[in-house]
């Protein structure tokens, strides 16, 4: 059986593309992501707009040659040092070299990011917009133990919601988890993180401690196949 080949319109891309060039205005596009690599499908996948080919990518890591920026600041190759640290630090390593970065650009920026605090913001420099959640909101919208509360005042109907229930102190011990949620698995979570970070799947004892390390305020809900 042959793979199936992607039939991409050519002008859906050219006026994507004009699109995209309209909005940049021409100010530069830059990507500050973890992974400099970031986007790479929009810019060189089978419907690839090379107008979204970042002029700047500031990250940890060095892309390989087709997902590059223009031009790459990438945190390892200053440091010399790819390690579980870095993922956390990369940002401060790269500061200075940063603001210089964006500085020789010449023009206004763009900045494409996953969301936006003070120091993106001022790499970007005054003439400069990130475009990107802030902070704040962000933490706030992605807060696990808010959740709930935020579907409901969001108005998102009760029968296609998980249910769930909020603990603001101490975890109570696994049976009461349990009747509270009404299911024997129980779905432990805490913080604002990704990744599955910040989700425990309870069903003994030994998992009820590693929820309970875990910072609270806490989430609750019932383990759902295939949802959960």
């Amino acid at each position: 059986m042959s793979a199936r080949r992607l039939v991409v319109d050519p002008e859906v891309s050219r006026t994507a593309a004009a699109e995209v060039q309209t909005l940049l205005a021409g100010r530069a596009l830059v990507s500050i992501e973890r992974f400099t690599s970031s986007g790479r499908t929009v810019y060189s996948g089978p419907a690839a707009m090379e107008a979204m080919r970042p002029d700047l990518a500031i990250g940890a890591y060095r892309a390989w040659d087709a997902a590059s920026a223009r031009r790459v600041l990438a945190g390892e190759e200053i440091g010399r040092v790819r390690g579980v640290a870095e993922r956390r630090s990369w940002a401060a390593q790269v500061d200075q070299a940063a603001r210089a970065a964006v500085a020789e650009l010449g023009r206004p920026v763009v900045v494409n990011a996953w969301y936006s605090t003070e120091q993106l913001r001022s790499w970007a420099g005054p003439g400069g917009l990130v475009s990107a959640i802030d902070a704040d909101l962000r933490q706030r919208l992605e807060d696990k133990a808010a959740f709930g509360q935020i579907l409901a005042l969001a108005g998102v109907p009760v029968h296609v919601r998980l249910p769930g229930a909020r603990v603001d102190g101490k975890l109570p011990p696994l049976a009461d988890l349990r009747r509270l949620v009404s299911s024997g698995r129980v779905v432990v979570q805490s913080g604002a993180d990704s990744g599955g970070r910040g989700t425990v799947f309870v069903d003994s004892e030994a998992d009820l401690e590693r929820a309970a390390a875990m910072p609270g305020p806490y989430r609750v809900t019932p383990f759902v196949v295939a949802w959960s």
